[in-house]
């Protein structure tokens, strides 16, 4: 007669669970430094998954972290509205657009990671600058797209430079007077004219 107890299993995790856990693991480990370290078996131990689920649901690696840069900004959406202040001092979109450019430097496909104006990203960047003045969709898109490359290569390259405080808070207050003034300067290019008037 066997004495063994019969095998218990662990409940099943839902995909939606699962994936939620990996994303949240692949943050956690990102947040914690060196992008290289950042395996696998590290996230799926953290996350409480078995490996493979990570393939099986990602694709790939490349793919667990296109889905972690959509998460990140997803997460900063709410932040984006509060002004230059904060998107210029937010750990999601800082993790962000450091993530992408490792990606991209390690060979990642760029169209993984591409955003544009229609995103819901760009459209909290275009309501946030539409807020301050009222200008063309061109003119918001231009000034958009400006503070969003400004932003990505501070997030990247902001700590091979030295700032002061007082050089930070004047960065921050010409990006507001750029803002207040983009009616005058899209005036000056001649976008706010009317088509046939030139």
């Amino acid at each position: 007669m066997s004495t063994s107890q019969p095998r218990t299993y662990a409940p099943r995790i839902s995909r939606e669970e699962s994936e939620r856990r990996i994303i949240e693991a692949t943050i956690t480990l990102l947040r914690a430094g060196d992008f290289n370290e950042v395996s696998s078996r590290k996230i799926a131990s953290l996350a409480g998954v078995h490996a493979p689920t990570i393939s099986r649901i990602f694709g790939s690696m490349t793919g667990l972290f296109a889905a972690v840069a959509y998460e990140l900004a997803q997460q900063s959406l709410t932040e984006t509205s509060s002004g230059a202040e904060v998107v210029f001092s937010q750990p999601e979109l800082i993790l962000r657009s450091k993530l992408v450019a490792w990606c991209l430097a390690n060979g990642a496909d760029p169209e993984l990671f591409r955003t544009s104006m229609d995103s819901p990203g760009g459209q909290a960047l275009l309501a946030w600058q539409t807020n301050v003045a009222p200008a063309s969709f061109r003119a918001n898109a231009a000034l958009s797209e400006i503070f969003r490359f400004a932003f990505e290569g501070f997030a990247v390259l902001g700590t091979t430079h030295t700032f002061t405080e007082e050089q930070i808070a004047d960065v921050l207050e010409m990006t507001r007077a750029l803002r207040r003034a983009l009616p005058l300067l899209e005036r000056d290019l001649g976008w706010d004219a009317t088509p046939g008037e030139h």
